[in-house]
């Protein structure tokens, strides 16, 4: 039995393809290794590492801002 895309459905695969897509351009075109120094401590690290590192460091510290956030209003409708 052949299943049939619906509209929605066909848009939201030829997004992800379009989004893949770009991702692997970001990915190939950012390998060049870059030197980190902080301090007394230095690394060399591919880019893309770099920006992944930044990326999820940001992500982190926005949910936990934005639980801190919902914690208080939470307790203040109380």
């Amino acid at each position: 039995m052949i299943q049939r895309r619906t509209p929605i459905e066909k848009i939201k695969l030829i997004s992800l393809g379009v989004i893949a897509f770009l991702l692997a351009i970001f990915l190939i075109q950012n390998l060049k290794i870059v030197s980190i120094n902080f301090l007394f401590w230095g690394m060399d690290l591919p880019r893309i590492v770099l920006v992944f590192i930044i990326f999820t460091t940001g992500a982190i510290f926005g949910v936990i801002i934005f639980s801190m956030y919902q914690k208080k209003r939470i307790k203040k409708t109380r």
